[in-house]
């Protein structure tokens, strides 16, 4: 790049970063307005102007990006959805855009469009599932996860999040089917995985296994309050009683306002 280009690029640069989102805007629109006209004055094929025209505003929108301007980002890059809807990498880049500017409904609806032109993509179905279950939708993201895992099925890490939104949906016999789906590809598994093996089993009635679960989960991991009270719970239906109160007593000091732990 000579003195030149350098020079004009910091000046865009210094102008995109003091303009409004709206006005931003305004100028893309006013951008793909001139520059339909020009292809048509030429008659040219439209097709390869569009795809040019795309690219085009798409890197200037990474620009805006590697410098962490995602508003600018975004405008710009809507333009280059404008000129190519059809790309599925850009709307799983408009998605990720919504997420970093709190946006999760937004970031859905960018990441299902996405999906509309890439059904399985890893990436987005992973994003997704994470997103529902942020939102307490357990339904969705199980099945985009169920989708994931079907058509990656070497997805390791997809089998155990898929065994988590299941016990969140509380369909107990899926999680754990796809929990020790999980355990049999990972060498070794995750800490977390016998937190949520353990309270899958307590909710199946497998108390004994529960334990020795949850036990390997808090040898490692001592101040999780959810896990202190389900061993306990476990702990009490073997009637094991001073163990379960010793667990209830620990958990209660991060879960005072819980009533299930004052048995």
């Amino acid at each position: 790049m000579n003195g030149a280009e350098h020079s004009e690029r910091e000046n865009r640069d210094e102008l995109l970063s003091g303009m409004p989102l709206w006005v931003i805007a305004l100028v893309s629109l006013c951008a793909l307005i001139l520059l339909n006209c020009s292809a048509g004055r030429a008659g040219r094929n439209k097709s390869p102007d569009r795809a040019k025209a795309a690219y085009n505003f798409y890197y200037l929108a990474e620009d805006e990006i590697r410098q962490n301007r995602f508003p600018q980002a975004l405008a710009l890059l809507d333009s280059a959805v404008y000129y190519n809807p059809g790309l599925a990498n850009f709307h799983q880049i408009r998605g990720w855009l919504w997420e970093q500017l709190d946006q999760p409904d937004s970031a859905i609806a960018a990441y299902e469009t996405c999906l509309i032109y890439k059904s399985a993509h890893p990436d987005v179905l992973s994003r997704l599932s994470k997103l529902y279950l942020d939102a307490g939708d357990h339904e969705n993201a199980a099945s985009y996860l169920k989708h994931l895992v079907k058509n990656y099925p070497d997805s390791t890490d997809g089998y155990l999040k898929l065994g988590i939104a299941y016990y969140l949906k509380g369909t107990y016999p899926l999680a754990i089917d796809n929990l020790k789906s999980y355990q049999r590809m990972s060498h070794p598994p995750r800490t977390v995985l016998w937190k949520w093996l353990g309270l899958c089993l307590y909710q199946t009635g497998e108390y004994q296994k529960s334990v020795e679960a949850l036990e390997r989960y808090t040898a490692l991991i001592k101040d999780d309050p959810v896990a202190l009270k389900h061993l306990g719970f476990a702990k009490y239906a073997l009637g094991d009683y001073h163990e379960a109160i010793s667990h209830l007593n620990a958990a209660e000091v991060y879960m005072k306002r819980d009533p299930e732990i004052y048995l």
